[in-house]
């Protein structure tokens, strides 16, 4: 039964692991993706990671290219824009419904977050005020009574999530993310409609002017609409 278990599990297992490694940029656009090394390095056989290697080419973040293999897929420019038009319409809605039902333990489970992402920013690490930054929107949407829609986000904004890790590498201090928050999480606890689409748009909308900056420093990691991979 434990090994019926730990099989049902295993192509689950691979497709998290890849997925987290291939939003995190620890494997970057382009990367090789042999099946033994990657079944090796997860303890899992071989039929796992072509599950999920076909899995993730469907979300468009893995190309398998006959008789040469898989790879990284790019990151292209039209799916970020897409990506961040459908997270803003869904987060704006998300917040005004929980500005409607916010209470006490929810605008304190709101203040956590910050205080966890200012740690990161003193401290200086990237991967913990991310997952700092997510654990916010994501309380948010539970606050909302929507966390199933949440899980609809995570899944629209793959492609800007992996232009969002560049930028927090390259992110000196995070002291204006941090502000926005504020001013996010402060409009819904004033349940100020108004103030929270100007902040939430302000604030979904920061990656995009990053993007061309981003798109010189790593060239190799982009394809535009016009272009077309060898």
């Amino acid at each position: 039964m434990a090994r019926q278990r730990e099989h049902q599990a295993s192509p689950l297992h691979a497709y998290r692991a890849l997925k987290q490694r291939i939003l995190s940029m620890s494997l970057t656009p382009g990367s090789s993706l042999g099946e033994q090394r990657l079944a090796a390095e997860l303890n899992v056989s071989r039929t796992p990671i072509r599950e999920a290697l076909v899995r993730l080419a469907s979300e468009g973040l893995v190309e398998l290219i006959p008789n040469r293999g898989a790879f990284v897929a790019p990151i292209r420019t039209e799916a970020v824009i897409a990506a961040q038009f459908v997270r803003e319409a869904l987060e704006v809605s998300i917040a005004l419904q929980a500005a409607e039902r916010i209470d006490a333990h929810g605008e304190l489970r709101l203040r956590q977050a910050i205080e966890e992402q200012r740690l990161a920013d003193q401290e200086g690490r990237a991967g913990l005020f991310y997952r700092a930054d997510e654990q916010m929107h994501r309380v948010i949407a539970e606050i909302a009574g929507l966390p199933l829609v949440w899980e609809h986000v995570l899944e629209a904004k793959v492609h800007l999530d992996r232009v969002r890790t560049l930028s927090l590498q390259d992110a000196r201090s995070f002291s204006v993310l941090i502000g926005q928050h504020e001013s996010i999480v402060a409009a819904i606890c004033a349940r100020d409609g108004g103030q929270i689409q100007q902040s939430l748009r302000n604030h979904l909308r920061q990656v995009l002017p990053n993007l061309a900056g981003l798109k010189e420093e790593f060239p190799d990691y982009f394809l535009d609409d016009d272009q077309h991979p060898d």
